[in-house]
């Protein structure tokens, strides 16, 4: 079974995949499916799974059914969901996190905040799981640790900050969201999350964002990620509203085991960056 839209497979496996050699677990949570992605000792990508759900119940049930889950090693879990903030190191005090995220609107009662410092603690990015996978999480692993999911997007761009023009946006598009960055002179002043429908949003959002930042849409350079053909979005359709829009195949930080390369040219930008603590 493939998720057809994206031709997603939900298992993969390298030609000499053993769950026994399984050294750790990276875990991306969405809102409706998480990717898992199982590696080896030397680090590299050995299997891959796809879990697609409706609830939580239904998503706990497979998972402890899920033979990549259950092996017991350390799991890297990244939880993209609609919780998130974004805080400077010099102001960041993890006894106010739960503040932070309501300060940005977000209602996080009864959930278990969680936060990534990037870019050696120079900025820190909040966010928040439901408790019922938290709990399920903590009884079922000895060794969990927590990051935002858009750690490894933000990650990526900040890794190569100082080779950005002066006026960048950077977006990501996963399910029927987006992440949005943009960086002024090479420094992030704009960092949030949109739900989206079609690219007539995304457009919508991007015009506001270079309004509001007073950016040049000659001039400022937009690169898109992730699942953009699944709103008809080419470099064509860019061009018609920014002087230099790109949609740029991802340099990689990952080595796969033989027979998973196929990962690489999947929509799936974790398969090509994944932030690595």
């Amino acid at each position: 079974m493939t998720n057809k839209k994206l031709n997603i497979p939900d298992k993969l496996y390298s030609d000499k995949f053993d769950v026994s050699t399984t050294s750790n677990l990276s875990f991306f949570l969405y809102d409706e499916k998480a990717l898992l992605f199982a590696k080896d000792p030397n680090g590299k990508v050995a299997a891959f799974h796809q879990i697609r759900f409706d609830n939580e119940k239904n998503f706990i049930s497979k998972l402890e059914k899920d033979i990549l889950f259950r092996a017991s090693v350390p799991v890297h879990v990244f939880v993209h969901q609609k919780y998130l903030s974004l805080v400077p190191g010099m102001l960041f005090e993890s006894a106010y996190a739960s503040s932070y995220l309501s300060l940005a609107g977000e209602n996080v009662a009864g959930k278990k905040i969680i936060h990534t410092g990037l870019e050696n603690n120079n900025i820190h990015l909040l966010g928040a799981v439901d408790k019922i996978f938290f709990e399920f999480f903590e009884a079922s692993k000895t060794n969990v640790v927590y990051y935002h999911g858009a750690s490894s997007f933000l990650n990526y761009i900040l890794s190569d900050k100082q080779n950005l023009v002066n006026q960048e946006l950077f977006v990501k598009i996963f399910d029927s969201k987006c992440y949005i960055a943009a960086f002024n002179h090479q420094e992030l002043i704009l960092f949030n999350s949109f739900e989206i429908e079609n690219k007539e949003n995304l457009l919508q959002y991007l015009f506001g964002i270079n309004n509001q930042l007073k950016f040049d849409r000659n001039h400022c350079k937009v690169s898109v990620f992730g699942e953009w053909d699944n709103l008809g979005i080419n470099p064509n359709w860019g061009n018609e509203y920014f002087g230099n829009f790109k949609i740029p195949v991802p340099h990689t930080n990952l080595q796969y085991q033989n027979g998973l390369e196929v990962l690489e040219e999947l929509p799936i930008f974790e398969s090509s960056w994944q932030y690595l603590p």
